[in-house]
């Protein structure tokens, strides 16, 4: 049969319940409390030894324990958990110059700390670096680069608009993760360098080269060899390159087409052939490049024109 003990006020050297335990006032106990049941306190709770508890715990006002808090069910004991630094409570600070912030023993207890406001510098978030201790710390759009430091030391700069974890290791604070074995990001923005290892594989451009081409800004060479007088028209592929290679035997006078990009530069080399070469635009007169000679020439959305002299 279920028995709750209840008590007004309550004070013992170690308290033992193999129910529920029921308090409209203050617990103090000297030794160890153990609850089988749950147990509500409508005061505050004092407990010199370890805590025990099989259910839940409910305390209205303070609870302090000098010793460990072991609660099999779940616990409402919002003091306990922000002593230990678990509470994932939100501080806030709004700068109005480059002071540092400096985190107060209540502060220090959250986990996500905001800032904004308007520094006007590079101010700081000084905190005590205990070992373990993770901050998410978000740069609200102050215009600068906030860091958060132990005092004296260097600590972690997160700059504007952007969010960082950071971890307490006795001394200062650094970053948690500076290694993955496995990333997978929907997009990725790197402002400083980037150091791949292994082989980069992107949906998009694979290579630097790739993102070059594209752009038009590869001196790629692109050759053809005629066997007659038919112009050669460039692929697109073909297109991405910069420097053009002809030769063979045309029998006659023969073009290179392309399409005319406005600012598309090709520089185009007469091996040999023994017969004048028209770079143009499908159409177009283009421009014409000697035997033997090279010649640097520049789209302008409608054909190509002389760069430099052939040469």
């Amino acid at each position: 049969m279920s028995t709750t003990t209840a008590f007004t006020n309550l004070q013992c050297e170690d308290l033992a319940v193999t129910d529920d335990l029921a308090v409209t006032d203050d617990v103090a106990v000297g030794g160890d409390l153990s609850v089988i049941g749950g147990a509500s306190v409508g005061g505050a709770l004092g407990v010199t030894g370890a805590a025990t508890l099989s259910s839940t715990l409910g305390v209205t006002g303070a609870a302090t324990l000098s010793s460990t808090l072991g609660v099999t069910g779940a616990t409402t004991l919002a003091d306990v958990l922000t002593t230990a630094g678990l509470i994932l409570g939100t501080k806030t600070h709004t700068y109005a110059d480059a002071t540092a912030w400096t985190l107060s023993a209540a502060e220090e207890k959250g986990t996500y700390l905001v800032v904004d406001g308007t520094p006007g510098g590079a101010p700081d978030v000084v905190a005590t670096p205990t070992a373990g201790k993770l901050f998410l710390l978000f740069n609200n759009g102050t215009g600068q680069t906030i860091t958060i430091k132990a005092s004296g030391q260097t600590g972690v700069a997160v700059p504007t608009t952007k969010a960082a974890w950071v971890i307490g290791n006795g001394t200062d604070f650094i970053e948690p993760a500076n290694h993955f074995a496995a990333l997978t990001a929907a997009a990725a923005a790197v402002s400083g360098n980037a150091t791949v290892g292994g082989t980069l594989g992107v949906t998009g451009a694979t290579t630097l080269a790739d993102v070059l081409t594209t752009a038009g800004l590869i001196l790629g060479t692109k050759t053809h060899t005629y066997a007659d007088a038919t112009a050669w028209t460039l692929s697109a592929a073909e297109e991405k390159g910069t420097y053009l290679e002809v030769d063979g035997t045309p029998g006659g006078a023969a073009d290179v087409v392309a399409t005319p990009t406005a600012g598309k530069i090709f520089i185009l080399f007469n091996n040999g052939t023994g017969q004048t070469i028209t770079i143009k635009a499908s159409g177009q007169t283009g421009v014409d490049v000697a035997t033997t000679k090279t010649a640097v020439v520049i789209g302008n959305g409608t054909d190509f024109i002389r760069v430099t002299a052939d040469a």
